[in-house]
């Protein structure tokens, strides 16, 4: 009897191995799709430059920073400007501001420009059957902490800055230098 278990469990894992194999499979094809609608790829899957780039990306969502790199999002922003929204794009991994401030009128356009884009990549992943909650997607990029980044930028001390948001000061470190 303990024998026949054996061989029944074995039979078991070799087919659910399978399984994992083809749900896998099935998410790198659609994650494929992806790819190859944002133009990160050519029809035969050869890696282009725009995905090259969005390989070199480590500190954020891959797909949208190549995204807005292409489009020339950055190209009109000031330096502050584009360090402000670039603290969106690594918010995910960074502590929230409980209450953030408003965003400076400047920096509103770029980060409603940031949120359209993050919709659309949300929709192509939802396109091409990967599971994406839009909204929550979108929400992943805060922008609690754009007018601190903006500040530190046009010169503000790290007094001012610790002042004008409750993170500690490790948080508000690590938030810079990525």
């Amino acid at each position: 009897r303990k024998q026949l278990l054996q061989q029944q469990a074995a039979g078991l894992a070799t087919e659910a191995a399978g399984v994992a194999c083809d749900e896998f499979g099935e998410t790198v094809r659609r994650m494929q799709r992806v790819l190859l609608r944002l133009g990160l790829v050519d029809s035969e899957r050869v890696v282009l430059l725009k995905g090259r780039a969005a390989a070199e990306v480590d500190a954020s969502d891959e797909v949208l920073v190549a995204e807005l790199l292409y489009r020339g999002f950055f190209n009109e922003l000031s330096p502050a400007a584009a360090a402000a929204v670039c603290s969106c794009l690594v918010a995910a991994d960074m502590e929230k501001i409980k209450r953030p401030q408003t965003p400076l009128p400047a920096l509103q356009p770029p980060l409603a420009t940031l949120r359209e884009v993050a919709t659309e990549v949300a929709r192509v992943y939802t396109d091409a059957g990967i599971a994406t909650d839009e909204a929550e997607y979108v929400q992943r990029f805060d922008s609690g902490m754009v007018n601190m980044v903006h500040a530190w930028c046009e010169g503000a001390t790290f007094a001012e800055l610790c002042d004008s948001c409750e993170l500690f000061e490790g948080s508000i470190i690590r938030a810079i230098r990525r």
